[in-house]
């Protein structure tokens, strides 16, 4: 336990963590050594730094649970990031097979933080018949954001003047335009 919470300390985690840690989950302090130190490392790489509030929580993950475990749960997430993604693709945007097939870059984009807000944008442009209903989905998806706000965003602000509030996701939803 000695040499866990040492090396802990040479990490950087503060004295009053460690012995927050201990009370909290003592079997995280009686791993054997080198457990700790791959769980700490693992942890710093996910972007978790000593200094951070959850960096004890997640070292203590990380040391908990088994690293089979630990891969099939990360495992679950990416299918469940598919399924949704997936889901949001043919569901909402109505994107044939064939575009996916054509483009499979998509279902790696983050849904929330580019699909989403871009497509309804382009949705809202298109019920406000500012752009044409052919538009193209790899051109909308796959420029830079700057791009996408100057060509989208911004050309259309004097008509459309809540698009960026709703790029940012509030505003106005694209289901009143459907």
């Amino acid at each position: 336990m000695h040499l866990n919470a040492d090396f802990l300390i040479k990490e950087g985690l503060p004295v009053d963590r460690i012995a927050k840690l201990m009370q909290w989950q003592p079997r995280v302090m009686r791993q054997k050594h080198d457990k700790m130190v791959y769980a700490a490392t693992a942890t710093k790489k996910m972007g978790f730094q000593p200094g951070d509030r959850l960096f004890v929580r997640a070292l203590a993950v990380l040391v908990l649970v088994s690293e089979s475990t630990w891969r099939k749960r990360i495992e679950v997430m990416k299918k469940e990031k598919i399924r949704g993604a997936m889901d949001f693709f043919y569901n909402t945007m109505e994107l044939q097979r064939q575009s996916l097939i054509t483009y499979p870059h998509f279902v790696g984009f983050s849904i929330d933080k580019r699909v989403r807000p871009r497509y309804n944008v382009m949705k809202v442009l298109e019920s406000r018949k500012l752009i044409e209903g052919n538009w193209n989905i790899s051109t909308a998806l796959t420029i830079s954001e700057e791009k996408f706000l100057l060509n989208y965003v911004a050309k259309y602000a004097d008509k459309a003047p809540d698009l960026l509030q709703i790029y940012c996701g509030g505003g106005e939803s694209i289901r009143t335009h459907t």
